[in-house]
């Protein structure tokens, strides 16, 4: 596993976002992480971290458009509608 490869799923990070611990996942990966029952610690060294970087995560830049022939596939949550990332639109395209 490279530094470029997220912990949780092994694929190349996603989003990434940086714990206050020093590890990085893809956003998705440690939210699902972050809303469990266990509550927001690091997967890897069990360090509490707010919830705030779940809820309202640091900005990113704009991800360019892309294709404009390809779909883009969206989520609701409770905070509004979500992009599914590049890879999982992908996935869902092929079903």
């Amino acid at each position: 596993m490279s530094d470029q490869s997220c912990p949780i799923c092994l694929e190349d990070l996603l989003l990434p976002l940086t714990l206050p611990c020093g590890h990085k996942f893809c956003y998705l990966c440690i939210k699902g992480v972050a809303l469990s029952p266990s509550g927001p610690t690091c997967p890897l060294c069990r360090q509490v971290f707010s919830n705030s970087l779940i809820i309202k995560p640091p900005a990113i830049p704009d991800v360019a458009a892309g294709d404009e022939n390809k779909p883009r596939w969206y989520y609701e949550g409770r905070n509004g509608w979500w992009e599914y990332d590049e890879r999982t639109s992908e996935v869902i395209s092929h079903i």
